[in-house]
């Protein structure tokens, strides 16, 4: 049971990882976009 706890625990730390990793990479793709339009 305690194990079980311990996994759970692991799943939402990593599913927060994966979420701030997502939301790293869409502002890093907005940068881009706003750097290719001022460059065009």
């Amino acid at each position: 049971m305690k194990t079980h706890k311990r996994r759970a625990k692991q799943l939402v730390k990593a599913k927060a990882k994966l979420e701030n990793a997502e939301r790293r990479a869409r502002e890093a793709a907005e940068a881009v976009a706003t750097l290719e339009e001022g460059a065009a």
